[in-house]
């Protein structure tokens, strides 16, 4: 079944859609919610593939989708589970400085994610501080999970996958 939820604030917007914080009616959890304009076509319906795939295949590092809302033929939702804030946020409110075992444990949470969606055959493509999230559990550490799935491709079907789209020469 569908987890009904009233949206609170805008907390973020991409290219292919617009994230909302959200409150299940249900149980009172917080869970964000990506709008998709499925007009976009085919790169939408990829990334509902994808997130279909993910939900059936959880990792303790990858942002998990909790349930994908057919709004109308224009567009879906896809609510996720809650996340505090962005790893770019974080090391600018801490001025860049974070403890070294903290730094490591983060580092060892981003290559789990990776290593998981490599294992699935994807290749992110997109991997920079805003898509990495974190989340403090149930046992007060910090875990740090790979989001945003829109620039995801298979590895197998596509030959550019490893050629970073987005890298600025230095």
């Amino acid at each position: 079944s569908v987890p009904s939820a009233v949206g609170l604030e805008k907390i973020g917007e991409g290219v292919q859609g617009r994230v909302t914080l959200v409150q299940r009616l249900s149980d009172g959890r917080l869970g964000a919610r990506k709008a998709l304009v499925t007009k976009e076509g085919p790169k939408v319906e990829q990334e509902l593939e994808l997130l279909r795939e993910l939900a059936a295949r959880p990792c303790a590092n990858t942002v998990q989708p909790c349930a994908v809302v057919r709004v109308d033929a224009a567009v879906d939702s896809v609510i996720f589970e809650y996340c505090e804030e962005t790893l770019s946020k974080r090391l600018k409110r801490y001025a860049f400085v974070m403890p070294p075992e903290v730094t490591a444990t983060l580092v060892r949470d981003m290559i789990a994610g990776l290593k998981h969606l490599h294992a699935m055959g994807i290749a992110h493509r997109d991997l920079k501080m805003d898509n990495m999230l974190l989340q403090t559990g149930a046992e007060a550490r910090t875990r740090l999970k790979i989001a945003d799935y829109g620039w995801c491709c298979r590895m197998t079907e596509d030959p550019r996958a490893a050629t970073p789209a987005f890298a600025h020469a230095y």
